[in-house]
């Protein structure tokens, strides 16, 4: 949308689904008469080829959503960066809450993609007046309520000194059961596990990347309100909470008290905070503000890669604003033809000069550019080759 170049890094665990889907979306580009090379993929990413590219010249701004080494290390490239964080979104089922609405909800939401969103809820916290009814409405929902033993089966298994079981991540409830030697129905969608406290000295209120829920019950309200704020501010501060509540007073005091950037009310958090079940913005990438140590507290979305030339007039009334209706504001159109360019590290003494103006730049001389001939591109794909070659071997 804002008729740049993109270049994908995608996690290792991802590499193979992210490639192919990289490759249709770039097929269909240029068969929709984008530039061949706008939309570009790293198909066997490396540390210092990562670094390589983030602290490139020829990189305009850098997207970074991983963990907090990965987001610190794009801040400091030297390069404009975006940086999100992790999640771990509490939710409050308050007693004046539909039940079975809120657990249908939560199990929708824990359930969905088999809980690989970050913004997915991580710890349930009731009262006591609402507990049982809730417990019965997320059995009826698909839920399964583990006993004592089994949370710890659980506990041992999705952490370890090093931190997550990777192993875990997206995968179904009942294949984590199993793994854990847990009998569950095969219908089960999440797996609910009662704790009796929240914090550090309980690993299973940390974020979880697979259908696994934290369940506690508060003493009250003003202790459930206080443990969802510790929630976030033990992992995921500024990232995403939700309540499920029938009155707005307990919805605002909550929205005040935990230090998150998106409240979801009455809907399932993982859709709810990337905005598909709520009026946010659309998105996976989650900006977690300052609370998280990010540049950007909002959903990301196109808005925040195109910067705009803005035209200021003098705020005295006496100067007059000029008539631009019939002004033409056209560019030049897209930039010349550079096979090294878009390359790091490739062919800097040989790259043209440019002009301010950019791709993202917009006008009656736009257009979509022009695609490269077949020397033009064996050429690319030459230099491409060498500067992974080189940067490969400079990293061992």
């Amino acid at each position: 949308m804002t008729r740049n170049a993109v270049v994908i890094s995608p996690h290792p665990a991802a590499r193979a689904c992210c490639v192919d889907a990289v490759k249709a979306m770039a097929d269909a580009a240029i068969e929709a008469g984008a530039p061949d090379g706008c939309i570009q993929v790293i198909e066997q990413p490396s540390i210092p080829l990562i670094e390589e590219f983030m602290a490139s010249d020829k990189t305009s701004v850098i997207l970074a959503t991983g963990g907090t080494a990965m987001v610190r290390a794009a801040y400091s490239s030297s390069n404009p960066a975006i940086g999100v964080g992790p999640g771990n979104a509490p939710v409050y089922v308050d007693p004046s809450a539909e039940m079975q609405d809120a657990a249908q909800r939560i199990v929708d939401s824990k359930s969905f993609d088999n809980s690989i969103l970050c913004t997915n809820e991580s710890v349930l916290i009731t009262l006591p007046e609402a507990d049982k009814k809730l417990r019965q409405a997320l059995k009826q929902a698909g839920a399964y309520l583990c006993d004592d033993e089994e949370v710890e089966r659980l506990r041992r298994y999705l952490f370890h000194d090093r931190g997550f079981n990777v192993a875990a991540v997206g995968r179904d409830a009942v294949w984590i059961a199993q793994e854990c030697g847990i009998r569950v129905p095969a219908k089960t969608k999440i797996l609910v596990a009662p704790v009796t406290q929240l914090g550090i000295e309980e690993r299973m209120t940390r974020e979880k990347l697979c259908p696994v829920l934290a369940y506690h019950v508060a003493k009250n309200q003003t202790q459930a309100l206080s443990q969802a704020r510790a929630v976030l501010r033990f992992t995921g501060a500024g990232h995403s909470a939700a309540i499920h509540a029938g009155e707005s007073q307990v919805v605002a005091d909550y929205a005040r008290s935990v230090e998150a950037y998106r409240v979801v009310v009455n809907a399932p958090c993982s859709q709810g905070a990337a905005g598909f079940q709520t009026h946010l913005a659309p998105t996976f990438t989650i900006g977690t503000g300052y609370f998280g140590r990010s540049s950007i507290g909002e959903n990301i979305g196109p808005h925040h890669l195109i910067h705009w030339t803005r035209v200021a007039y003098n705020s005295d009334p006496s100067v007059s604003f000029g008539d631009y209706q019939a002004a033409d504001f056209g560019f030049d159109g897209p930039l010349p033809h550079a096979p090294s360019d878009g390359v790091p590290g490739a062919g800097r003494a040989a790259r043209p000069s440019r002009s301010r103006s950019s791709a993202a730049d917009t006008g009656s001389g736009g257009g979509a550019g022009v695609g490269m001939d077949s020397r033009t591109r064996e050429e690319l794909r030459r230099l491409i080759a060498e500067e992974v070659r080189n940067v490969i071997k400079g990293g061992h």
